[in-house]
C-alpha cells in the first residue's frame, strides 16, 4: 500500500508528465514537428537524442538541489535567467515560421540523433522543468534519496513520452490538412512560449524601487513548512 506522501508524489509525476508531454515548449514542438515532416521513426530517433540531453539535465538537477533551495534569492536568479531565455526560444520559433513551408527536410539518422541532441543540450527549459519538479515533491514527501527522485523522474517521462506520442499521432492523422497552416502552428507555439517567459519574469521580478528580485515566500516554501508542522 502507497503511503499518502508516495501517492501524492506519484500523482504528481503521472500529471506533471502529462501536462509536460503536451508539445508547449521547444524540444517537444521539435519532436512534433519533425513528425509531422519526416514520419514516427525520424521523430523517435530525434527523441531518442533529446533524451540524452534530458538525462545529464536530470542528473545535474539532482546535483543542486539541495544547494538550490538554500537561498531564495539563487533560486529566482536562476529562474530568472531561465525564463529570458526562453522568451528568447519562442522568439526564435517565431521567426522560423515565417520560413517554414512545411516541406520535408532530407536527413541522415545520424543528423536526426544530432539535432535531438543540439536541439535538448540548448533548451532553457528542460533544467528548469527538472528543478523545479524535484522542489514539488521535496515539498510533498517525507523522505527524499537520490533513488526516490530517480523513480519519480522516470515516472514523469514515462508519462510525458506517452501524452507527447498520443498528441503526435492525432496531429498525424489530420497532416495533409495541418502542412499547408504549419507555419501559422509554429508562430503559435513560439507566442505561447514567449508569453511563458513573460509571465515568469514578471512573477520573479518587482518594480517598486527600481528593478529588483522579489524577496517573497515561495509557494513551494509554505508547503514544505506546512508539512514539517504536520
Amino acid at each position: 500500500m502507497f503511503e499518502s506522501g508516495e501517492l501524492a508524489t506519484l500523482l504528481i509525476s503521472v500529471l506533471a508528465g502529462i501536462m509536460l508531454g503536451i508539445p508547449t515548449g521547444p524540444a517537444r514542438f521539435f519532436v512534433v514537428d519533425t513528425c509531422i515532416k519526416e514520419g514516427k521513426r525520424a521523430a523517435l530517433q530525434v527523441y531518442g537524442g533529446l533524451m540524452t540531453t534530458k538525462f545529464f539535465y536530470a542528473f545535474v538537477a539532482l546535483l543542486i538541489i539541495n544547494l538550490l533551495t538554500l537561498s531564495k534569492e539563487v533560486e529566482a536568479l536562476v529562474y530568472l535567467i531561465g525564463s529570458f531565455v526562453l522568451i528568447i526560444w519562442g522568439g526564435i520559433i517565431i521567426a522560423k515560421s515565417r520560413k517554414d513551408s512545411g516541406d520535408a527536410i532530407e536527413l541522415s539518422v545520424d543528423s536526426l540523433y544530432k539535432k535531438g541532441f543540439l536541439v535538448g543540450i540548448s533548451n532553457p527549459a528542460i533544467p528548469f522543468i527538472y528543478l523545479g519538479f524535484l522542489q514539488v515533491i521535496k515539498a510533498y514527501t517525507k523522505e527524499t534519496s537520490t533513488m526516490k527522485y530517480v523513480i519519480d523522474i522516470l515516472t514523469f517521462e514515462f508519462a510525458s513520452f506517452l501524452t507527447l506520442a498520443l498528441v503526435s499521432w492525432l496531429l498525424l492523422q489530420e497532416k495533409s490538412k495541418l502542412l499547408q497552416h504549419w507555419g501559422k502552428v509554429k508562430f503559435a507555439m513560439g507566442l505561447l512560449i514567449v508569453s511563458i517567459g513573460t509571465y515568469q519574469v514578471f512573477q520573479h521580478l518587482e518594480f517598486n524601487n527600481g528593478i529588483q528580485l522579489k524577496d517573497s515566500e515561495s509557494m513551494l516554501e509554505k508547503q514544505a513548512e506546512t508539512k514539517s508542522l504536520q
